[in-house]
């Protein structure tokens, strides 16, 4: 198997479709967890092609997925290769690092060539990488945070310091009784920010709790009350003039998806 090549333009032309990653451990791929089968390894060829395909006509997601099970299938470093190469063209950079990483240090005995071509990608792949450091960030189980809509993991270090693949990212610090803080910004391939974390008391979650409501009326309770039957008789009145109205309005096509009842969403 022949590591796959990727053109500059391929590369520049998906380098707008990269994810956000938020990493706190290094990403691991399985591989077989034995000497694998002979079907397995004919599977492996399989995804392999496959991958090598959905490379060359453009569908990248479909590529790693090829990868990952030719890997799973076979242990064989070449599809690993491929698969950090796919990762570093979408430009997932913390993925790619890792895969590199993993690769050098699961494979020593792969292709020498090989494990220079991986080395240099590797610490490519880490010069593009964007850290933030979280200056002041409480420790606590009640300390959350989440950059692009994912939960980052916290052992609790401090500063906390989260590598992230350079674009557009959104970050949000949440604490028990406190006001979420936010942060929006792009960061660029290297770039190392630091953002000091403020957090507000949030008074409102402070406040006593509302009084719990008063008992049901012990005779008869809420059915017998006239007040109800009288607001109960108003809706019905209202809801059959509402039917009537929409009856004569629009008559067998009142509801109809052409219609002006039907609410478009």
């Amino acid at each position: 198997m022949k590591p796959l090549r990727l053109t500059a333009a391929a590369i520049a032309l998906i380098a707008t479709l990269a994810p956000a990653i938020a990493s706190a451990d290094p990403h691991r791929w399985a591989g077989p967890s034995g000497e694998p089968a002979p079907t397995s390894i004919e599977e492996a060829r399989a995804r392999y092609s496959a991958g090598n395909r959905a490379v060359e006509a453009g569908r990248w997601s479909d590529a790693i997925g090829d990868f990952e099970r030719s890997y799973a299938l076979s242990g064989v470093p070449a599809a690993l290769f491929n698969l950090a190469s796919t990762l570093r063209a979408l430009g997932r950079h913390v993925e790619a690092r890792d895969a590199f990483d993993q690769l050098l240090e699961a494979h020593p005995d792969a292709d020498p060539s090989q494990r220079e071509k991986a080395r240099a990608l590797r610490d490519e792949e880490q010069g593009r990488i964007a850290t933030i450091t979280l200056e002041d960030l409480p420790t606590g189980r009640d300390v959350s945070v989440w950059i692009d809509g994912r939960r980052v993991g916290d052992d609790g270090a401090r500063p906390l310091i989260v590598e992230l693949d350079p674009q557009r990212h959104d970050l949000r610090v949440e604490r028990a009784r406190h006001r979420p803080m936010h942060w929006r910004g792009v960061l660029s391939g290297g770039d190392r920010r630091a953002i000091a974390v403020r957090l507000a008391a949030d008074p409102l979650a402070e406040a006593p709790p509302a009084p719990a409501p008063a008992p049901a009326p012990a005779s008869g309770g809420v059915l017998r009350s006239p007040v109800f039957w009288t607001i109960l008789g108003a809706a019905v009145v209202g809801g059959a003039a509402t039917g009537l109205y929409f009856g004569l309005k629009g008559g067998g096509s009142a509801l109809e998806p052409g219609s002006a009842n039907v609410v478009h969403l």
